[in-house]
C-alpha cells in the first residue's frame, strides 16, 4: 500500500472513531480559550521566535530546546480611558541586525524594537484618520503592507503609506506575495486572484472548490519556479503562475483546506487541513510525510495556519493548531507546543502607584521600591531614566517590593519608571542620581 493510500485509510478510520469539534471552546464566566489560527515566525540570532495576536494580546514566544518560553504577552493599553484595545496581527522584521515587531490594532499600526527579546520598545505608531480598520499586516516583496476591506497599503519603516492598491473582495488573511515584488496573491470567491502591481489590477483568477464557510485560506507563490500551490476542500494543487494551468493535484481527506507553506529553494511544500499537516514533494507532488495534529498539542487541535522557518537545524514548521501552537521539524516530528491562553479579562485591582524610601541616591547606592496597580503576576520592567536595571514579577494582587542598585548613569533627575510587560501599564516617579 502506498503512503498516499495509507494516509487516506488511516484518516477514514480516525474520523469514524472520533467526533471532531474544532474551534469550539467552553466559556465559564469571563474565562475563555482563544483559538490560534495565524501568526508569524522568524529565525533571529540563531533562535526561533514566533508569535500571534489571535487572542487580542501580542504573544511572543521563543523555542528553548524542547520547551517554549513566553517572552511577551501584552495588550494595547489606552491610558486616557484606562482601557485595552485588541491587537489583530503582527509581523517580525530583521533590519540591520535588530528585530522589530510590526503590529496592528483597529486603526493603528505600531513598530516595536524587540532586539533584546525581553520587552517591546515602541519606536513609532500611526493612527489613520479615515476609519480604515486594519485586518492583516503582511510582508509583500521587500515591503510591509496593511490589509483592510478597502484594499492594500504599502508602508515603509517609518510607517508612512507610500503606495496603495484597490485589491478588495478577498479574505484578509489570504493576502501574500512570498517574496515577489510584482505580484500579490489572495483568495476570494473560491478563486486565487493574482494582482499585478504594475498594471494595478487582477490579471488572473484560478478556481478552487470550497464547500465550507471556513476562512483562513492561503496559497503559496514559489518565485523560484513560477508555480502557485494551493489547497481547497478536496485537493492540494499546483498551477503555472503565468497561465493558471493546473499541473498536478493531490486528493487529501475531503476536509477543510486551509493553507500551504514553503520557502524559496525548498524541495517540499506543507499544507494543513484541520486534521493535520502533509508534506509534499514539489516536483512529483507525492506525500513525503504526514502527521495528525488533532491531539498532538492537546485536545481540540485543528491545524489551520502555517509558518515555515529555515534554521541551521533544518526546517521548523510552526502550526497554529487552534487550541495550541505546535512546532514540528522537517520530518513532522513534534519539537514542542504551547497551549492557547485563557483570557481572564484581567484588570488592575487598584490604581497605579510607586513608593521609594529615598528620592535620591549616588551611583552604586541601594533604594527600596514598592508599587502596585499592575496585573496579577505581571512581568515588570524597571528603568532609571532610559536604562533598564531590573525585571521583577508582581504578586497575585499586582504589587511588588524590590531593592534596586543605582547604575552608572548620568547624574541628574532621571526618574524611575516601571513598565508592565504583560499589561502595557506604565507608571513613573521622580528620582535623582547624585
Amino acid at each position: 500500500m502506498t503512503k498516499k493510500k495509507l494516509f487516506k485509510r488511516i484518516a477514514l478510520i480516525f474520523l469514524s472513531a472520533v467526533i471532531l469539534t474544532p474551534l469550539v471552546f467552553i466559556s465559564s464566566g469571563s474565562t475563555k480559550i482563544q483559538p490560534y489560527y495565524s501568526g508569524d515566525a522568524i529565525s533571529y540570532r540563531g533562535q526561533l521566535i514566533f508569535g500571534t495576536a489571535n487572542s487580542g494580546y501580542l504573544e511572543i514566544f521563543k523555542l528553548n530546546g524542547n520547551d517554549v518560553d513566553l517572552l511577551v504577552k501584552v495588550k494595547d493599553y489606552n491610558p486616557t480611558f484606562n482601557s485595552y484595545n485588541d491587537y489583530s496581527d503582527l509581523r517580525f522584521s530583521s533590519e540591520n541586525g535588530s528585530l522589530y515587531v510590526y503590529a496592528i490594532s483597529q486603526y493603528t499600526v505600531f513598530k516595536y524594537d524587540f532586539s533584546g527579546l525581553n520587552s517591546l520598545t515602541l519606536v513609532n505608531k500611526v493612527k489613520n484618520n479615515y476609519w480604515e480598520w486594519y485586518k492583516e499586516i503582511e510582508k509583500l516583496g521587500d515591503s510591509l503592507a496593511l490589509i483592510s476591506d478597502k484594499g492594500v497599503k504599502i508602508i515603509n519603516g517609518n510607517l508612512d503609506v507610500i503606495d496603495s492598491y484597490n485589491f478588495t473582495g478577498v479574505e484578509p488573511y489570504s493576502v501574500a506575495s512570498n517574496g515577489a515584488n510584482d505580484k500579490i496573491l489572495a483568495i476570494g470567491d473560491s478563486k486565487i486572484k493574482i494582482f499585478d502591481r504594475s498594471s494595478r489590477q487582477v490579471t488572473k483568477e484560478i478556481a478552487l472548490n470550497f464547500t465550507s464557510d471556513n476562512k483562513n485560506h492561503k496559497a503559496y507563490l514559489d518565485v523560484s519556479n513560477n508555480k502557485i500551490y494551493a489547497i481547497d476542500d478536496y485537493y492540494a494543487k499546483k498551477f503555472d503562475a503565468t497561465t493558471g494551468q493546473l499541473l498536478a493535484s493531490f486528493r487529501h481527506l475531503d476536509a477543510t483546506g486551509y493553507g500551504l507553506e514553503s520557502t524559496v529553494g525548498n524541495d517540499y511544500v506543507y499544507f494543513s487541513n484541520g486534521l493535520g499537516v502533509v508534506k509534499l514533494n514539489k516536483d512529483k507532488f507525492t506525500v513525503a510525510d504526514f502527521v495528525y495534529t488533532t491531539m498532538s498539542g492537546g485536545p481540540q487541535g485543528w491545524a489551520i495556519g502555517l509558518k515555515l522557518v529555515n534554521t541551521d537545524k533544518g526546517d521548523i514548521l510552526v502550526v497554529f493548531n487552534s487550541s495550541n501552537i505546535i512546532l514540528l521539524d522537517g520530518k513532522l516530528d513534534k519539537i514542542a507546543s504551547v497551549k492557547a491562553i485563557e483570557d481572564m479579562d484581567e484588570k488592575p485591582q487598584e490604581g497605579l502607584y510607586l513608593n521609594l524610601n529615598h528620592r535620591s541616591a549616588t551611583v552604586g547606592g541601594v533604594v527600596n521600591l514598592t508599587g502596585g496597580g499592575f496585573w496579577a503576576n505581571d512581568k515588570l520592567q524597571i528603568l532609571v531614566g532610559e536604562t533598564e536595571i531590573a525585571i521583577v514579577n508582581a504578586d497575585g494582587n499586582g504589587r511588588f517590593n524590590t531593592s534596586l542598585t543605582i547604575p552608572d548613569v548620568k547624574k541628574d533627575k532621571q526618574g524611575i519608571k516601571v513598565n508592565g510587560l504583560n499589561s502595557g501599564l506604565t507608571y513613573s516617579t521622580s528620582f535623582e542620581v547624585k
